[in-house]
């Protein structure tokens, strides 16, 4: 997809860094046990990334792939949403979307690295995860079913999260 279709040339795209505290921010890679440590003066420009691929069409908006122009072994999920196409509510759903991002800091959640509100644009950058979605990963199973010790794993990371979500109040 033509970066130039969905940010209009005249629009100068500017993620702010979540973190109050530095210019520096942690990049998290899809694979959980690397990072990179970014410095950059306070925000980070559209400029700064290269865009891989569009990978879904979601409900709410668009699902890119991207990673930082000088490096390339860490990907990020770039979702952007028109907000002028949504309704009142689908829109007070991507708020709180992002107002939740911000607040968490979990290994087994997304992590909000920069939130963008331009012009009718919101966009959130996040954790890119492959694989798919838990339907997509399904279908690659042997007979389409998960092993039991898989199930047990997955549940509990989803319960520990959840626990996470509900100290934080956002769950109850």
């Amino acid at each position: 997809m033509d970066e130039d279709i969905l940010f209009p040339s005249d629009i100068d795209l500017d993620f702010s860094c979540t973190s109050n505290t530095s210019t520096n921010c942690t990049f998290t890679s899809s694979s959980a046990c690397s990072s990179l440590n970014v410095s950059f003066n306070e925000s980070l420009h559209l400029n700064q990334l290269k865009l891989v691929r569009h990978i879904d069409n979601g409900n709410l908006g668009l699902i890119f792939v991207y990673h930082l122009e000088d490096y390339d072994r860490a990907n990020f999920a770039l979702k952007v949403v028109d907000k002028d196409v949504l309704t009142a509510k689908k829109l007070s759903h991507v708020e709180m979307e992002a107002k939740v991002f911000s607040m968490v800091d979990h290994p087994f959640l997304p992590m909000l690295y920069a939130h963008l509100e331009e012009s009718h644009y919101s966009c959130l950058l996040i954790n890119y995860c492959p694989g798919g979605d838990l339907q997509s990963i399904l279908c690659k199973q042997s007979r389409h079913h998960f092993q039991v010790d898989s199930v047990h794993f997955s549940a509990m990371e989803v319960l520990v999260a959840l626990e996470y979500l509900q100290a934080l109040r956002v769950v109850y």
